[in-house]
């Protein structure tokens, strides 16, 4: 029962995606391979630190032809703010230590100048940001402003929301992709300015701001996208989504808050953190594409992310080292857990 409810879930969200047209590549393979990234601002640089972990050469159970070229390896790249920036460069070609470099730089350009009137206006500026990003596309495109989402060599699917949709003039979340050639034709710059405006770090672009509000791992909106155009329901699907680094928030006794404890701007709860509510929403929603597409795609579907030993803030630059350390770290202390993600992921590159 529980079963055809998820199918039937996603069956309707897939009928919601798909109303404007199918793009005619085919794709790799017998399953249609999905690679998810997450939002979350500088600690995108743990989903590159995962990639690379991957990317290199397997255990011994199983032997590797090489580096994993990831370009050539999915059928689709979905990212969400941060992520977003980092499937396009795989969507490019970009090697992983190279989109590193690039995002290292990115980070500390665009996070280095906060804004002193951040209480009444946002944090900062997207003029560095739009430059940092068209250095970024420069690495494959002669003019990287005019590039659209049709230019990019493989599938993409980013997510963003706009503030009012002229229909039901609500907010709502719109998916920016290339699967259909009409849809492609936005502006890639314009597109990925729209999912990385985190509300009060950036003004809203173009009416949008950041996807993380309504789908911060976009694996569950990539599958239901995907999923009538493909025939992800004959051929199969894998997916591998990759966080940004999670830090446990949790209440573990039965509470009798009120609004000052739920909203509070200070942590009454350690285990909590500070404004626990939002907290809660955010966390809770991140998790929920996890928690289905487990169930739906047995054996198919992996979430992989690093337990942060702090909270580390979206635009905290100087972190990036520290976050780097501590990859590497728990590479090593739980070698087991991530040498089988490595293994699952080869073993299904090979069979394709």
């Amino acid at each position: 029962m529980a079963r055809s409810l998820f199918v039937c879930f996603v069956l309707s969200l897939a009928l919601l995606c798909t109303q404007d047209g199918l793009c005619a590549r085919g794709h790799r393979g017998e399953e249609f391979k999905i690679l998810s990234l997450g939002g979350g601002g500088v600690r995108g640089v743990v989903s590159l630190k995962i990639l690379e972990f991957l990317s290199q050469s397997s255990s011994s159970k199983t032997p590797s032809p090489g580096p994993i070229n990831w370009g050539e390896q999915f059928d689709c790249f979905a990212g969400t703010s941060t992520g977003a920036i980092i499937a396009v460069g795989l969507s490019m070609g970009m090697p992983i230590d190279e989109l590193m470099e690039a995002y290292c730089a990115l980070s500390s350009k665009v996070f280095g100048h906060p804004s002193w009137f951040a209480i009444v206006h946002p944090k900062y500026h997207q003029d560095q940001l739009r430059e940092a990003l068209i250095e970024v596309l420069s690495w494959k495109f002669s003019e990287p402003e005019e590039v659209c989402l049709n230019d990019l060599p493989n599938r993409v699917i980013i997510v963003t929301v706009n503030l009012e949709d002229q229909h039901s003039h609500r907010w709502r979340m719109d998916v920016k992709h290339n699967l259909s050639k009409e849809a492609g034709e936005s502006n890639l710059v314009d597109v990925l300015l729209q999912t990385t405006a985190a509300p009060t770090f950036f003004a809203s672009y173009e009416h949008h701001v950041d996807g993380g509000m309504v789908a911060n791992d976009p694996s569950l909106v990539a599958f239901a996208r995907t999923y009538c155009p493909y025939g992800l329901d004959k051929n199969g699907a894998l997916i591998l989504s990759v966080g940004t680094g999670s830090f446990p928030r949790y209440i573990s006794e039965d509470e009798k808050w009120g609004q000052a404890q739920w909203l509070s701007p200070f942590a009454c709860d350690s285990s909590a953190g500070s404004v626990p509510l939002i907290n809660m929403l955010c966390d809770l929603e991140e998790e929920k594409p996890s928690q289905l597409l487990a169930k739906m795609l047995p054996g198919k579907f992996r979430k992989l992310d690093v337990e942060l030993s702090k909270d580390v803030a979206l635009d905290d630059a100087s972190a990036i080292p520290a976050l780097v350390k501590r990859c590497d770290e728990v590479f090593e202390t739980k070698k087991d857990f991530w040498h089988d993600a490595r293994d699952w992921l080869r073993a299904h590159i090979r069979s394709s």
